[in-house]
């Protein structure tokens, strides 16, 4: 049962998870693109479903991944970071291509991470809303279990816990509990008449965002 619909406790510990309520890499790349996102309200409850998210990932990321990208949680922490900015930065619904070209533009601008790095964030950003697994062409197994961690995580925070995976509702729970979602949800709701106030058509492009 989800603990966020329902309204129960699970009676759970919540210092039996890792919640991040705080991570350098996002946070140094949120404040990237501060100056894009004015409305201090929008950007809290921008930063903490990215923790929500990234805090899911980190749990859903297999040990062997970590053989092969050692710094995996940080390379997500920067996808992250910029997965939705295309909203507000290019008052784009459909926002991936947009938070893509943001990514890239202040990431090499840094000079932080490899372009390995920056291509496992493009996949990240562009296959976050795919309901089903995905499998990159010529990625390495732990690629890919990167991009479908982060993408289940988004999933189960933009629909708290309705579906949620292999999440546990413990850490739902624990996860809301630090992270207040602070009206992020009517959030991304109230996007779409604010984007396209006078055009259905419009605000249906939003629907391009979605892969099977």
């Amino acid at each position: 049962l989800n603990p966020l619909v329902f309204g129960f406790d699970t009676g759970v510990p919540h210092d039996k998870f890792l919640v991040f309520d705080k991570h350098f890499m996002l946070d140094g790349e949120l404040e990237s693109v501060r100056p894009d996102i004015p409305n201090d309200e929008e950007f809290q409850r921008y930063r903490n479903h990215c923790l929500r998210v990234i805090t899911f990932a980190k749990y859903l990321i297999p040990e062997f991944v970590y053989d092969e990208y050692p710094s995996a949680i940080n390379i997500v922490a920067m996808a992250v970071a910029y997965h939705r900015v295309g909203l507000w930065t290019d008052g784009e619904l459909n926002y991936l291509a947009a938070s893509v070209r943001q990514m890239e533009f202040h990431i090499r601008k840094e000079g932080l991470f490899e372009e390995t790095h920056i291509d496992i964030a493009r996949q990240i950003i562009v296959e976050q809303h795919k309901l089903t697994h995905y499998t990159g062409n010529g990625n390495s197994k732990a690629i890919d279990a990167i991009v479908n961690a982060v993408r289940k995580a988004d999933w189960a925070d933009v629909t708290m816990g309705i579906i949620r995976y292999d999440l546990p509702a413990p850490l739902l729970e624990a996860a809301y509990a630090k992270l207040d979602s602070s009206g992020f949800h009517q959030m991304l709701i109230d996007f779409g008449p604010r984007l396209s106030p006078s055009s259905l058509i419009g605000r249906l492009s939003i629907l391009k965002i979605f892969k099977f």
